[in-house]
């Protein structure tokens, strides 16, 4: 992957536990590696590595918003800020950013908050239900992330790494502290638009911090 050639020998000697280590490093390092490397559910053909269905709209969000997850983990100012999701049903777009969330999780580097607010919290939960979906296709990401009620958060620093899942009518839902990264999700079912202008206040507050808005077409 650097360029190197690497001799027969080399190659033989190479483990199943070097190549890990060394796929392990690159997803760290990209979320677009990450989120090629995982394993999901395809519905024409089974649990298949996401890179081998990938849609070339999926691609090319990761891609887009890759180098600004990479700067919130780092705590560096990202090169975009805003992002705006817009697609039709059944194009992937919560596991899209379920797997975003997860990236974070597993491999932030500082605390991070990440707030993701729905219409309702039937809405609410589909990003989580996919991230659940992910952790039990990919037994290993357990080791650095878990699921606890409305949380997606690091198994080792669970207070200080986390997401939290609200909807918009939740009591406090634009209380709370500013959110390194904003999730408003399920645009186009929001009722309460003073709760979202809240989120968005609050996400102002984080000059190192960006907002995703995901809708239906």
């Amino acid at each position: 992957s650097n360029g190197e050639s690497m001799s027969r020998e080399d190659i033989l000697n190479y483990t199943v536990e070097d190549i890990w280590t060394e796929l392990l490093a690159r997803m760290k390092d990209d979320p677009f590696v990450f989120a090629s490397s995982l394993l999901i559910s395809s519905g024409n053909k089974g649990i298949v590595p996401f890179r081998r269905v990938m849609a070339s709209f999926q691609s090319e969000t990761f891609r887009a918003i890759s180098p600004s997850l990479i700067a919130v983990q780092r705590g560096e100012m990202p090169p975009i800020k805003r992002f705006w999701i817009e697609r039709t049903k059944k194009s992937g777009k919560d596991t899209d950013l379920a797997i975003c969330l997860l990236w974070l999780m597993a491999f932030s580097e500082r605390p991070i908050l990440v707030q993701v607010s729905a219409a309702n919290r039937d809405q609410a939960r589909i990003i989580e239900d996919r991230a659940r979906e992910i952790l039990f296709y990919n037994s290993w990401l357990n080791e650095f992330v878990e699921i606890v009620q409305s949380y997606i958060r690091s198994r080792k620093y669970s207070k200080e790494i986390r997401v939290k899942i609200e909807a918009t009518g939740s009591a406090g839902a634009t209380q709370g502290p500013t959110p390194d990264v904003l999730v408003l999700n399920e645009l186009v079912h929001v009722e309460k638009w003073s709760v979202n202008e809240a989120h968005m206040n609050n996400a102002e507050g984080v000059p190192r911090g960006i907002v995703i808005i995901s809708t239906n077409a």
